[in-house]
Parts: C-alpha cells; sequence; structure tokens
C-alpha cells in the first residue's frame, strides 16, 4: 500500500494487488458495498470514509 499527503492536507492511498488476485478482491470489495448500500441506506455513489463511520 502506498499513502501520499499533499500539502493541502488531502490523502491518497493506493493498494496494489496483483491481476491473479484482482477478481477475488473485486468480488468482495462489490458485495461489502452491497451490504452497505442495503443495510445502512449508504447511497451507492457515496464515498465512504473510516473517520465519518
Amino acid at each position: 500500500m502506498t499513502l501520499e499527503i499533499h500539502k493541502d492536507g488531502t490523502t491518497m492511498t493506493a493498494l496494489l494487488i496483483e491481476d491473479k488476485y484482482w477478481n477475488g478482491v473485486l468480488d468482495f470489495w462489490l458485495q461489502w458495498r452491497r451490504a452497505i448500500h442495503r443495510d445502512f441506506e449508504v447511497p451507492k455513489t457515496q464515498e465512504i470514509y473510516a473517520n465519518n463511520l
């Protein structure tokens, strides 16, 4: 994982995943995101930040 903090205070993170694992990671993430939408009615287009939970 890479973390970059900009002068304006924004943070950019990236998670590097080998291509052979991508389908499994994407499937898990989509299931999690659908559950958040279903259980907590968070709009599908809203970004989610841990510090706001």
